[in-house]
């Protein structure tokens, strides 16, 4: 199994021309949060790039989806040329898809309590969703012998908007 480390940080490479297109900031699951679709690719460099990302309401989001992906390296990801790439307005390519970057830290309930704090997202060698790793347990019991709460178990994943996640304690 493997986190967020398969792909956020890689860089992004062309196979035709050798071309270097950024470094992958994020990535998208899918609406049911089953399986990894797409990721984001960082253009900007330094700080300065990613505080203009931030602030700016009218930037273009660069999304590559998973089958448009040659290869998933170890080091990078190569793409057949630059068209793989597609601009859009934030949030309009991917409309319902959740953001990698918007688990962490979510709050994990289970029987109308706060038990947890999601950490980050385990996929499988196919990309599918295994589970999501707990930053932070607060409460005792069963999650406090446990390193994932597995896909199973999850409830309700909280939507792209960043809502809470809810999980069925006798699944864990």
């Amino acid at each position: 199994m493997k986190t967020g480390e398969v792909v956020i940080g890689k860089p992004v490479y062309t196979v035709d021309q050798g071309q270097h297109l950024g470094k992958v900031c994020d990535a998208y699951f899918d609406p049911e949060f089953r399986q990894l679709t797409g990721v984001v690719v960082d253009s900007e460099g330094g700080i300065a790039g990613k505080a203009m990302q931030l602030f700016s309401r009218n930037r273009d989001e660069r999304i590559i989806a998973i089958e448009s992906i040659q290869v998933l390296g170890v080091d990078a990801l190569l793409l057949p040329n630059a068209d793989a790439v597609v601009k859009s307005k934030v949030g309009q390519t991917l409309p319902g898809h959740i953001l990698w970057s918007s688990i962490r830290g979510r709050t994990i309930l289970g029987q109308d309590m706060k038990l947890a704090t999601a950490g980050d997202v385990q996929v499988d060698d196919s990309l599918n969703v295994v589970g999501i790793t707990l930053a932070k347990v607060l409460v005792d019991g069963k999650l406090k012998t446990v390193d994932i709460v597995p896909r199973a178990a999850i409830v309700h994943h909280g939507g792209p908007a960043g809502g809470e996640i809810s999980i069925d304690l006798n699944q864990v």
